[in-house]
């Protein structure tokens, strides 16, 4: 299994409902994609927020990246996004427990 994480700033004039929207849309697209295993959006200090993504492989993150890049919902997410705020790690599950 891989965590991938995605750290980014919203634009300062994008209400958090209006992106709730767009994150909706999103998540019903990647629902639809091979390995995809479950998303969490969080909200930090400071206008920091994080998209938690779990896929079954590398493989099918790096393919749903590439994907979600020229998918409408995806264009609407990163127009959501300060431009140059965000950072994308992938994180090959070492342990789990529940």
């Amino acid at each position: 299994m891989v965590i991938e994480l995605v750290e980014f700033q919203l634009k300062p004039e994008l209400r958090d409902e209006a992106f709730a929207l767009v994150v909706a849309d999103t998540t019903l697209y990647l629902k639809t994609l091979y390995g995809f295993r479950g998303r969490r959006i969080a909200k930090g200090d400071g206008g920091v927020w994080l998209d938690h993504v779990e896929w079954d492989s590398m493989d099918d993150a790096l393919q749903a990246a590439e994907s979600f890049r020229r998918e409408p919902c995806g264009i609407s997410f990163k127009r959501c996004v300060v431009p140059g705020s965000t950072v994308v790690r992938h994180f090959e599950v070492f342990h789990s427990a529940t």
